[in-house]
């Protein structure tokens, strides 16, 4: 998250690297070009073998991700540790639209520091998304689209959720920020995820830094996007962090991801069953 206080202007170390990983969405090339309202994030070199051309809609893959810290990754997404993680990787399977259990503690109906859900603003945008269709039930999905329909995607730096609602334009982060926030006003839990996403554009694989939500719905957790919503996939998500810090320090809590972050990706090939991770 971007917002101007003491922990983005200055000096430390640690706020400095937490915000080169928040601001992953801010910088890099455009994400594909397909449906006018271009993405923009940083990019995560892909390589493929020549068996590993991009699936349908529906297939798992398998891929080979490096990162810093790929124990911690492992650790993270509830995988054993092995031999693969101590030469720095680990394998997964990825099926699209899906991402591995996270087993984190946080309190996700809750108007903290950085999802500040009670201010007016995010209360306005929830009384006109409730006015679009009067009386019909609201899930995450709903959420989302709505979010999805008044966001103008571009480079932002904003880093409160109702500063996103006053200004209603940003990338990734702002559309996370924004989407919990009105899903927890209309009491449904949720949580922002910082991670990667692996898509194929024309073709080729592609790998971005991500930033998402779930939402807590029939007592399981749903990945919702509203910064992809409703572009062509398949599209594969590979969570880091779960925003658990939503106080003043939250920049400091995002180091814990930062080596968890993929640094290259390998596309091994299609699954031979879809996992969510």
């Amino acid at each position: 998250m971007r917002r101007r206080h003491p922990a983005c202007r200055g000096a430390s170390a640690a706020a400095r690297v937490g915000a080169v990983f928040v601001s992953l969405c801010a910088v890099g090339g455009a994400l594909w070009p397909v449906s006018g309202q271009a993405q923009v994030f940083a990019s995560i070199p892909v390589e493929a073998s020549a068996v590993a051309a991009p699936p349908a809609s529906g297939s798992a893959v398998r891929v080979r991700v490096q990162a810093a810290d790929a124990a911690a990754l492992a650790r993270f997404l509830g995988r054993p540790e092995g031999e693969d993680t101590r030469q720095g990787h680990v394998v997964l399977t990825l099926a699209p639209g899906r991402q591995a259990d996270l087993d984190v503690a946080l309190d996700a109906l809750a108007a903290s520091f950085i999802i500040d859900h009670a201010d007016p603003a995010v209360q306005q945008l929830k009384a006109q998304l409730l006015q679009q269709r009067p009386g019909e039930p609201v899930d995450g999905a709903r959420v989302v689209a709505f979010v999805a329909s008044v966001m103008r995607s571009e480079p932002a730096q904003t880093s409160y959720a109702s500063a996103v609602a006053r200004n209603l334009r940003g990338d990734c982060t702002e559309h996370a920020l924004l989407s919990a926030a009105l899903a927890r006003a209309l009491g449904i839990p949720a949580r922002v995820v910082h991670g990667a996403v692996l898509v194929a554009v024309n073709g080729q694989w592609q790998g971005y830094g991500h930033a998402w939500i779930q939402t807590q719905e029939s007592g399981q957790w749903v990945l919702r996007d509203s910064a992809l919503w409703n572009e062509p996939g398949p599209i594969y998500y590979l969570p880091s962090l779960v925003l658990s810090n939503e106080g003043p320090g939250h920049r400091l809590s995002l180091l814990q991801g930062l080596a968890r972050l993929p640094s290259r990706i390998e596309v091994l090939g299609l699954a031979q069953e879809p996992g969510g991770r």
